[in-house]
């Protein structure tokens, strides 16, 4: 019960991503409208009950075949250069949103996890992650754990998180914003982030700068390697600007 009691934000936080995935979890079902696409050849199956989403579709027509390529060259021990698969050929490694070599996808590949289980993995683990890294980023702020639950829950489930699952590279890249701006905050309060996940009742963090900075390198690196190039560009945006507002805030 004792390690529950610190814990439990961590526990819960971790299992509040499976609500919006519970069909692919518990029923075996694969993210992404594959109903759109049954009629195309060469299913030629019946027209879809839905208006055609090209935006949505996407998800199944790039995300799908781009994920598949890149876990499939991993789990073969060779490196996701080139798709066969579009007009004569295309790069694979030089498109950003295929993410080649981002860890969790090498990590995917390396395993040889089937594709739809792997993005439905993936997919828990970026909702998970974006969730705990507001949570950690509020405590920074001086929210209570509770308070900080609240925030990082409502940021994990809310609409912007859950409708772009289907198109992964872009929660794949916002998971990290949270992170990056926890190590922010950390440069310029006293004490830094180290420890403050899991504060004992009256503990504060400890720990230095050198891993605040560590930690920032670490998240804007993956923000970069997880693809979406335009939602990193508004994580550096927030760091911009939350480096100013810490920056300009008085400090006892």
């Amino acid at each position: 019960m004792a390690l529950f009691r610190r814990y439990w934000p961590i526990f819960f936080l971790a299992l509040i991503p499976l609500i919006p995935l519970w069909r692919c979890v518990f029923l075996g079902e694969a993210i992404g409208p594959f109903d759109q696409i049954r009629q195309m050849a060469p299913w030629n199956g019946p027209k879809p009950a839905q208006p055609w989403d090209v935006l949505q579709a996407d998800g199944v027509l790039q995300f799908y075949p781009w994920r598949d390529m890149v876990f499939k060259a991993w789990g073969g021990m060779g490196m996701p250069f080139w798709n066969p698969y579009e007009l004569a050929g295309t790069p694979l490694l030089a498109n950003s949103q295929s993410a080649a070599l981002y860890p969790p996808h090498i990590l995917m590949g390396l395993l040889q996890i089937p594709t739809a289980t792997a993005m439905v993995v993936l997919a828990w683990f970026h909702l998970f992650w974006a969730t705990l890294g507001v949570y950690v980023l509020s405590l920074r702020l001086c929210a209570t754990r509770v308070g900080a639950v609240v925030g990082g829950s409502s940021f994990g489930l809310s609409a912007f998180m859950l409708a772009w699952t289907g198109l992964p590279s872009v929660i794949s890249t916002v998971a990290w914003i949270p992170w990056a701006l926890s190590a922010v905050a950390s440069l310029f309060i006293s004490p830094p982030l180290a420890g403050m996940i899991v504060p004992r009742e009256g503990e504060g963090g400890g720990g230095s700068a050198i891993s605040s900075f560590l930690l920032l390198a670490f998240s804007v690196g993956m923000m970069l390697l997880a693809g979406h190039l335009q939602f990193a560009a508004y994580g550096f945006m927030a760091i911009a600007v939350l480096s100013i507002g810490m920056a300009l805030i008085p400090r006892g």
